[in-house]
Formats: C-alpha cells, structure tokens, sequence
C-alpha cells in the first residue's frame, strides 16, 4: 500500500497545477492492485467475495486515495467533489 500511495502523491503532484485551473475527470485501473487483493484471499480466511465486487471496491479505494492525495496537493484550491 505504501508504493501505491507514493505512486499517486507523485501523479498528484503532477495534476494539481491543472486542477487548479480546470476540472478534471480522471480514470484508472487496478490490475496488478487486484491480483494483489486476490493473492490475499487465498493465504486468508475470508468469506467469499465475487470478483466484481471486490474489483470495485479495490478501484473505490484507489479513487479515494487519488482525492485525497489531489486534495493535499492543492491546499483547497482546486474544486473537489463531496466525498
């Protein structure tokens, strides 16, 4: 987690300048995140969880920690939507 947390800080850093000035809508994908998740599920004792919603929610935590990352690099100058 801590690698994909720098990864974003460092994508963040890089869109701030232009969220600042204008809206962005931003997109990504969690392949190697999920296979990491579904790694996890094999070693633990876990209730069973279909593919589909796992994979969303790995791609909801990713979107959540790209606001976060964008917020703390804009020091409230950039519109964010309501969490």
């Amino acid at each position: 987690m801590d690698v994909q947390r720098a990864n974003i800080k460092v994508a963040a850093q890089s869109l701030a300048p232009v969220a600042q000035q204008h809206q962005l809508v931003l997109a990504h994908g969690n392949g190697p995140q999920w296979v990491c998740c579904a790694a996890g599920f094999a070693y633990k004792d876990v209730e069973a969880v279909s593919t589909g919603c796992a994979g969303s929610a790995n791609r909801g935590m990713i979107g959540y920690m790209i606001e976060q990352e964008l917020a703390t690099c804009c020091h409230s100058r950039c519109r964010l939507p309501p969490s």
